[in-house]
């Protein structure tokens, strides 16, 4: 199967945003700007591809101008091929603007071809691209139906010559030269191309093409270099006019991470870092990283956090791009629904949600967690941690929930108190802080109950805590 992305350079810029201003591409590879693509509000105001800047802008003075950026299709390219994964191990990325899978050994397990082919094009175009598409016996007749207009999906090796017959020498995308070598000699057709005596095709016309119609015929063998996921994910978007709205700018974020939730979905693996630049048009961009307790690839749940942090945020510059990189990957765990009600480990995805909601909103300082520590010393039994964090396993004696910062003096336990313990703690003598007391639990006449100890040095008694 072909996936070729015509319109790659325009729809790297259109799908950052759902304005609907006009736009054009500019083709810089010649000195005199060109226009390369543009959306239908440009076509509707007589812009079209070929046409020069000054042209272009005469009929539509309000014309957004953008120039094409190769880097930022191919990063969007390699993301496409990364989320393509899900549906097939063996693909691979032909030339600047197309993808070739074998999907041969995926028909079963999506329902035939036309149901796996319709699955794919419907996500494609969810993402904001626009797709030509086929699918043939043959790497080259695949790539060379995708770029004709219509629907081909030829399974048969037999019926490759019939269908490639007809297509036009345009989808060979032929230089200029050898274009007007065919012409001249009356060609339009592979067909009439493939009738031509195989000696004079080589010789006098051009000695690839020969090969390429080989290629495409399964008459050469036509190896391809198999794609390979990056380790981490890492997207690209440039926006089609520069903007401080943080609503903006969380349309174009959010087509970011359901890139980021496509791409790891293929390795069920999730991040709890991201690190989001928002690039201006002059100084360095500005940073905004986001966090997790736990990892997760989805792309909602990644949008209430980026929300908050947003709402935040004071820019200086408008932003005219979005950069999403993210953390180390870790596999997630599978977790099944529960007929009945929540289960437990539902209840603990909710308690986390709020974590991460408090920290954008507030700071990942002001919010903590508390860990035990492996100490019998109580003052020194436990520490502030990242939420969410294990603690150590520490086997102690009772403890009251409530603790004292620092034990304060008693002249004496009363004599209407009654006592349990003693619990002796004697401990910390390599670190300066040692102590060496007995600790009671305290109940008194009308019910409370303390935590008391006695210094076994001085003799003299302290309150540490209160039970609850």
């Amino acid at each position: 199967m072909s996936l070729y992305f015509p319109t790659l350079a325009l729809d790297v810029v259109r799908r950052g945003s759902c304005s609907t201003e006009p736009l054009a591409i500019l083709d810089n590879r010649e000195q005199r700007h060109r226009v390369l693509l543009c959306n239908r509000s440009a076509e509707a105001s007589g812009v079209r591809a070929g046409m020069s800047l000054p042209a272009a802008l005469a009929l539509e003075p309000a014309l957004i101008i953008k120039s094409r950026r190769h880097q930022v299709e191919q990063t969007a390219l390699t993301s496409l091929a990364t989320w393509a994964h899900a549906y097939t191990p063996k693909l691979s990325i032909a030339g600047s603007d197309e993808l070739l899978l074998e999907v041969a050994g995926s028909l079963r397990l999506f329902g035939g071809l036309r149901p796996l082919t319709q699955k794919i094009i419907d996500e494609i175009e969810h993402m904001g691209y626009g797709v030509g598409y086929a699918a043939a016996p043959t790497p080259q007749a695949a790539s060379l139906l995708s770029r004709a207009p219509g629907e081909s999906l030829v399974t048969q090796r037999d019926a490759l010559l019939t269908t490639l017959s007809g297509l036009t020498l345009a989808t060979l995308e032929l230089d200029r030269k050898t274009a007007t070598t065919l012409t001249a000699l009356g060609l339009e057709s592979l067909g009439d191309l493939l009738g031509l005596p195989r000696p004079e095709l080589k010789s006098r016309i051009a000695p690839g093409l020969l090969n390429l119609l080989d290629r495409a015929l399964g008459r050469r063998p036509d190896p391809r270099t198999l794609f390979k996921p990056p380790v981490r994910f890492r997207a690209c978007l440039e926006l089609p006019a520069p903007t401080a709205n943080s609503q903006a700018l969380l349309f174009g974020a959010h087509r970011l991470l359901k890139d980021m939730d496509a791409g790891l979905r293929v390795r069920n693996e999730g991040v709890a870092q991201l690190l989001m630049l928002m690039h201006h048009p002059r100084g360095r961009a500005t940073q905004i990283r986001l966090g997790l307790v736990q990892p997760s690839r989805n792309a909602e749940h990644w949008q209430r956090v980026l929300r908050v942090r947003l709402e935040q945020l004071t820019l200086d510059q408008e932003v005219v791009a979005l950069t999403l990189r993210g953390g180390a990957q870790s596999p997630l765990a599978e977790q099944a629904d529960d007929l009945f009600g929540d289960t437990p480990e539902q209840l603990g995805t909710e308690r986390v949600h709020l974590l991460e909601r408090l920290q954008a909103r507030l700071g990942d300082e002001a919010v903590k967690g508390i860990a035990l520590v492996r100490d019998h010393r109580p003052e020194r039994a436990w520490q502030m941690a990242i939420p969410g964090v294990s603690s150590e396993t520490v086997s102690t004696g009772r403890r009251p929930l409530w603790l004292l910062r620092e034990p304060r003096g008693l002249q004496h336990p009363k004599s209407q108190w009654r006592l349990q313990g003693p619990e002796r703690i004697e401990t910390g003598w390599w670190d300066g802080v040692d102590v060496s007391r007995d600790y009671f639990c305290a109940q008194t006449e009308t019910g409370e109950r303390f935590w008391i100890f006695r210094d076994r040095r001085s003799r003299t008694w302290f309150l540490h805590g209160v039970f609850a």
